[in-house]
């Protein structure tokens, strides 16, 4: 079986486009949304010990 991103991506948020079809799939929105924002503080707390700070930056 080969991984094509694209299809896989396109297949998974043509049935969930939310937070639910790039996280946990069978979990529901608010639990999702719950676990992207401690993934959010966790990035913060990581890139302020590296005296980083993204606010006004672009990553893509």
């Amino acid at each position: 079986m080969t991984y094509r991103p694209r299809e896989f991506w396109e297949q998974r948020l043509s049935e969930q486009f939310d937070l639910r079809g790039t996280g946990e799939t069978g979990l529901s929105l608010a639990y999702n949304r719950a676990c992207y924002a401690l993934r959010g503080e966790t990035l913060d707390r990581a890139l302020a010990v590296q005296g980083l700070d993204p606010r006004g930056r672009r990553v893509l």
